[in-house]
C-alpha cells in the first residue's frame, strides 16, 4: 500500500506549536503589564501617601497661623484706638502691645510633592487631582510665603528697632512695656507703622484662608485617591 504524505498533520501540529508561543509571548507581555501597572499604583500611593502627610501638617501649621494673626489683628486694632481713647496704660495694653510687634515664620512640607513631580507619574494623576495639587503648591502657598515674609520684613525693619529703642520689656506675644506710655500715644511714627501692620495682616488672613479653602479639598481627594 502506498502511504499518504503527513504534511498536513506536520502542519496542523506547527501551526498549533507557533500558537503556543505567541499565547506564551502574550501571556507574558500581559504579566509584565500588569506589574509594571502594580508597581506604578503602588509608586504613587507612597508618593500620594507621603503629600497627604506632609498637607496634614501643613493645614495645621496654616491654621495656628491664622488663629494667631487673627488675635494679632484685634490687638493692632485695639492699640490704635488708644491714640483716639487715650487709655491709661494697664495689663490689657501691655498685652496688646506685645501683640502688635510680632513677625511670624511658616514652614511649608513639600517633599511628596517634589518626589511627585520629579517622577513620571504627575501626568498619570487624574487631571482635576492635578490641577488641585499644582493650585496648592504652585500659587496658594507660595501666596502665603510672600505675604509672611512682608510681615516679618516689617517686623525686622521696622518695628523691632523702634521697640529697642522706645520699650523697656518686650515680649513675643508676651507682657510688654513701653518706655514712656504717654510719648507712644504721641508719636505718628509708631502710628502710622501700626496702620500699615494692620493691613498687612488683614493680607496675610485673606491669603491663609485662601489657602486652607485649597488644601482642605486637596486632602480629601488625595485621601480618596489612595483608597481606589
Amino acid at each position: 500500500m502506498i502511504r499518504k504524505p503527513k504534511f498536513k498533520s506536520g502542519f496542523k501540529y506547527a501551526l498549533g506549536e507557533l500558537m503556543l508561543i505567541f499565547l506564551g509571548i502574550s501571556l507574558a507581555i500581559a504579566f509584565q503589564n500588569w506589574n509594571d501597572e502594580r508597581k506604578l499604583k503602588r509608586q504613587t500611593t507612597e508618593i500620594l501617601t507621603e503629600i497627604k502627610e506632609n498637607l496634614e501638617l501643613d493645614i495645621s501649621s496654616l491654621e495656628n497661623l491664622l488663629a494667631n494673626r487673627t488675635l494679632d489683628l484685634a490687638a493692632t486694632q485695639r492699640v490704635i484706638q488708644l491714640y483716639s481713647e487715650k487709655k491709661p496704660f494697664d495689663e490689657g495694653v501691655s498685652n496688646d502691645l506685645g501683640r502688635v510687634i510680632i513677625g511670624d515664620a511658616i514652614y511649608f512640607r513639600k517633599l511628596g510633592y517634589g518626589l511627585l513631580k520629579e517622577s513620571n507619574l504627575m501626568s498619570m494623576t487624574n487631571p482635576a487631582l492635578r490641577k488641585m495639587l499644582n493650585g496648592y503648591y504652585e500659587e496658594y502657598m507660595q501666596f502665603v510665603i510672600n505675604d509672611v515674609e512682608d510681615d516679618k520684613f516689617e517686623f525686622v525693619t521696622v518695628l523691632l528697632p523702634y521697640v529697642r529703642n522706645n520699650f523697656d520689656e518686650y515680649g513675643y506675644r508676651q507682657p510688654s512695656i513701653p518706655r514712656d506710655y504717654d510719648l507712644l500715644l504721641k508719636d505718628k511714627y509708631f502710628l502710622t507703622s501700626l496702620k500699615l501692620n494692620s493691613d498687612n495682616i488683614q493680607s496675610t488672613i485673606g491669603v491663609i484662608e485662601n489657602a486652607l479653602s485649597n488644601a482642605k479639598p486637596l486632602l480629601r481627594a488625595i485621601e480618596e485617591e489612595i483608597e481606589n
